[in-house]
């Protein structure tokens, strides 16, 4: 008698041996998950960069620069944009640019100007 026996060309490895082969994989998308979650939240708790720091710096040294003009005269200062601020060592600050200088007579005299400052010890701003 013949005996009749079903022919498979594969075999479906058990579930248990599949998943055995494959952890490298699934520990990979882990932590890459992992490290996009950590990245987002970096990102979303992460401060805007402070503009406003710079124009308090830039007030400051046009403040001291205006202390040294005459009172009679009137000053108009250089734009934001043209105006550098620049850190230094020990926590000081170069600010630059140009000061138009307005007479009595209203003719106008463009200097340029560029002073360091920097907060002492009892926290207030000093200009050199």
């Amino acid at each position: 008698m013949l005996q009749v026996k079903s022919k498979r060309n594969k075999r479906r490895a058990p579930i248990f041996q599949s998943a055995g082969r494959r952890w490298p994989l699934y520990v990979l998308c882990l932590a890459a998950a992992g490290l996009l979650a950590a990245g987002g939240l970096v990102v979303y708790t992460s401060l805007p960069a402070d503009n406003n720091s710079n124009q308090v710096i830039m007030s400051v040294g046009r403040g001291f620069v205006r202390d040294v003009v005459r009172e009679d005269w009137k000053t108009r200062f250089s734009d934001n944009d043209e105006t550098r601020v620049e850190p230094l060592p020990g926590h000081k600050f170069l600010v630059a640019g140009w000061v138009d200088v307005i007479g009595e007579e209203g003719l106008s005299e463009r200097h340029t100007f560029s002073c360091v400052v920097y907060k002492n010890e009892s926290d207030d701003w000093v200009g050199e």
